[in-house]
Parts: structure tokens; C-alpha cells; sequence
């Protein structure tokens, strides 16, 4: 809520009178309102919220209609699927002991983690790039139509263990 300011010429909010009486103002706002209090037509609509405040709180509670609270009680027994008003004791049913995984299990899961491991650190075949045979293999074709004397040397070197 905001405070009353009544230099400002904003109206006044009947909302923060009601909160004065229930002393649920801040300092700040309970000042202001003591302060609007000087007002005949503050007090005025003071008196109005006071007595609207005791009229509803003096107000009887309606009594609900007969049988009512049968209804809700049935509904709600109705919703938890119980018929009587007190439920009978549900019977207790043993569990089946729990067994510990026995030793082929942990044998398993290493082996698991075995075969794992050997195929992602078993390197694969070896390969080199770029494909030096391939490279040799061209070279020599094109000085063997040159005639470069260097070049008869490459065949020598593909038998030598270079592979495509």
C-alpha cells in the first residue's frame, strides 16, 4: 500500500483504513493515516469501514443443509475406495529374501569390460597415408616416358616392401 499524502491531493484508499485497524500498516502508512484522521471526511469513511468490519465479522456462519457432511464423508470414502468409516488392516505379506548377484555375474561384467577394452585399444590395420606405393607407381610411369635415368630405380623400390 502506499502512504497518504494529503499535500499531494491523491485520494485517500479505504484499503489502507481497514489495514490501520487490523494494525497491519507499516509505521509509515499508520502515520499517514493518523495524520488523514484530522479529516472529517477521512474520520467519516473511517467509521464507515469499522462498522462494515464489525458487521461482517459479527455475521452468523450459514449452516449447511442436512445432511451434508454425510455426503462429504461418503465422497471422500468413496474416492479412497473404502466402504466402512474405519478400514480394515491390510494383512502382511512377507517379501521374498533378496539375493546377493552370485560370482558368474562379476565374471561377466569383467569379460563384458574385456571385450570392451580390446576393441577400442586394439589398433586396426596399419594404413599410411598418402598412399606411397600408389605415388611410386605414378612416378615411375611418367619418367619412363621421359627417360629419366633416376626413375629406373623406382620399380626397385616397390618391390622393396611399398604397397599401394
Amino acid at each position: 500500500m502506499t502512504a497518504f499524502d494529503p499535500t499531494a491531493g491523491a485520494p485517500f484508499d479505504d484499503s489502507l483504513l481497514s489495514a490501520w485497524l487490523d494494525d497491519e500498516c507499516t509505521p509509515a502508512e499508520a502515520a499517514a493515516v493518523e495524520a488523514a484522521l484530522a479529516s472529517p471526511d477521512v474520520a467519516a469513511r473511517l467509521a464507515e469501514v469499522a462498522s462494515a468490519r464489525t458487521a461482517v465479522r459479527s455475521a452468523p456462519w450459514p449452516e449447511p443443509p442436512a445432511g451434508f457432511w454425510d455426503r462429504v464423508h461418503a465422497a471422500v470414502d468413496a474416492a479412497d475406495g473404502v466402504t466402512d468409516s474405519v478400514a480394515a488392516p491390510a494383512p502382511v505379506v512377507a517379501l521374498p529374501v533378496r539375493r546377493r548377484p552370485t560370482r558368474w555375474v562379476a565374471a561377466l561384467g569383467a569379460a563384458a569390460a574385456a571385450v570392451v577394452a580390446a576393441v577400442v585399444l586394439v589398433p586396426g590395420p596399419a594404413t599410411v597415408r598418402p598412399a606411397v606405393g600408389t605415388l611410386v607407381d605414378a612416378h615411375a610411369l611418367r619418367s619412363s616416358i621421359q627417360g629419366d635415368a633416376a626413375s629406373t630405380l623406382a620399380p626397385i623400390a616397390v618391390s622393396a616392401g611399398f604397397r599401394p
